[in-house]
């Protein structure tokens, strides 16, 4: 039984094979380290991306919650501010574009129609009339 593989192993092709068969070999090995390398560099970069990632959620967290306390503290301790002003109707509004369209300035129709001066003048920009203002009044924005 020795003797096949003395003969085998005196002959060239089997040594050429196996050399080639261990130069392959090692070479496939060491490109796997590589990649093993390479992946667990990646991994490593992907955790540390991860950890980053989970604390600036955390940091988000802690801000939006502060922000919703604030907000809950101004609407609890907080009354609404309250405007006594009658409420113009369509009628004023009309009233109101038929005097700016006959040459009113704004406050003779803020003064005639109890409307406020910016609902006058949005009156005048939307029936494309010019808004005229009393000399020497200063308008209050």
């Amino acid at each position: 039984m020795r003797e096949w593989f003395i003969d085998l192993a005196n002959n060239g092709y089997f040594l050429s094979l196996l050399t080639l068969l261990l130069v392959v070999g090692f070479f496939y090995v060491i490109k796997t380290r590589a990649m093993v390398r390479s992946l667990a560099q990646q991994v490593f970069q992907l955790t540390n991306d991860l950890r980053a990632i989970n604390s600036g959620q955390i940091g988000m967290g802690k801000t939006i919650r502060h922000v919703s306390d604030k907000i809950n503290h101004v609407q609890t301790n907080h009354q609404p501010a309250v405007v006594h002003r009658p409420i113009a109707t369509d009628k004023a509004f009309e009233q109101a574009a038929l005097l700016l369209s006959r040459g009113m300035s704004i406050e003779e129709v803020v003064e005639a129609c109890g409307i406020t001066t910016s609902e006058a003048e949005l009156i005048a920009i939307t029936r494309h009339i010019a808004p005229k203002h009393q000399p020497g009044k200063f308008r209050v924005a």
